[in-house]
């Protein structure tokens, strides 16, 4: 019985361990995740910020696309909501 016991208890420390390392993964995972979705919105914001720059200097809409990457919609609702 004693070595039954010892198994088990060997089974349930080896499950505990292995679900530590699974959560342990996710978690790496998600931080890696978040710094891709912070670097791409830092990258956005960028962007916009230079597009707003360009519209009060008078640009047109289709070199502000083209020099930013931005969509000739995305240029537009800044116009609009900025009333430049």
């Amino acid at each position: 019985m004693g070595q039954v016991h010892n198994q088990a208890r060997q089974i349930a420390m080896n499950e505990t361990k292995r679900i530590e390392v699974e959560n342990r993964e996710r978690w790496i995972i998600d931080q890696n995740s978040i710094r891709h979705y912070e670097r791409e919105q830092g990258k956005l914001e960028g962007k916009l910020e230079d597009a707003r720059i360009m519209l009060t200097d008078g640009l047109a809409i289709e070199k502000i696309a083209f020099y930013t990457g931005l969509s000739n919609d995305e240029i537009l609702d800044l116009k609009v909501n900025n009333n430049t």
